[in-house]
């Protein structure tokens, strides 16, 4: 009697996923370099703004994930430039497991790299955490990671060169980020950039690193804001994407 195997559906997506996760960790010089900015930001806060540095945390934690937008735009324009869709094509196994494998990868690497800035904050800063309140932190930052995942993927839905959408992302994302009123505010700008993304994360972060109260309403919604603006992205890269030229 012939014994028969069977093959889990999500076999090859973990697959994949530990592929991408074993090149992520060989390629160590290109993930340090994703963290350089926030961790050299944080040092430079602290030297140069003092007692009112702490108050920088929440935006320079969520830098940790805000910039994964780039890395996966990255990764889609180089596998489209060499034609990896189009053989990919070829299989029986669907591209959406080599997308969602490389998501998971990506929110792995980026929260991995956000719970290494807000280790390196705490310690500079003297910043005090419930220790009860970190799962909350890492789910919001999971949820902003898949907002600029999304935005990413919508950039190089439109875009055809790497350093094109290096630019673009940069030039966007450090906008949003002045405009909403992280930093600062711009009279006349403060509710329009409220809502903008980098806002909305560094709202929901705010009463956990001790800047106002925790409010349960005020976080789902922040949440809420965040889940919408990742389907809107991920819908229009989805329906607008090219797999091959």
């Amino acid at each position: 009697m012939q014994r028969t195997t069977q093959i889990s559906p999500f076999g090859p997506l973990i697959a994949f996923a530990r592929a991408q996760l074993y090149v992520q960790i060989r390629n160590w010089r290109y993930t340090a370099a994703t963290l350089f900015t926030p961790m050299f930001l944080l040092v430079l806060f602290k030297l140069t703004m003092n007692a009112n540095a702490a108050s920088m945390m929440p935006i320079l934690v969520g830098f940790g994930v805000m910039y994964s937008g780039q890395t996966l735009g990255l990764i889609l324009i180089t596998w489209r430039n060499n034609r990896v869709f189009t053989r990919f094509a070829a299989t029986p196994t669907p591209i959406s497991h080599l997308l969602f494998a490389t998501v998971i990868v990506q929110l792995i690497v980026f929260l991995l790299q956000s719970i290494v800035l807000l280790m390196t904050g705490i310690m500079l800063y003297d910043a005090r955490i419930a220790a009860t309140d970190l799962p909350m932190v890492l789910a919001i930052l999971s949820v902003g990671c898949l907002t600029f995942l999304g935005f990413g993927a919508l950039i190089a839905a439109f875009v055809s060169k790497a350093d094109t959408l290096s630019m673009i992302y940069v030039f966007t994302l450090l906008p949003m980020i002045f405009l909403g009123g992280s930093v600062f505010v711009i009279p006349g700008l403060g509710e329009i950039g409220r809502w903008l993304p980098p806002t909305v994360l560094t709202y929901a972060l705010n009463p956990y690193f001790g800047f106002g109260e925790v409010d349960g309403g005020q976080i789902a919604g922040n949440l809420a804001a965040l889940l919408i603006y990742s389907g809107i992205f991920t819908v229009i890269a989805a329906l607008s994407f090219q797999t091959g030229e």
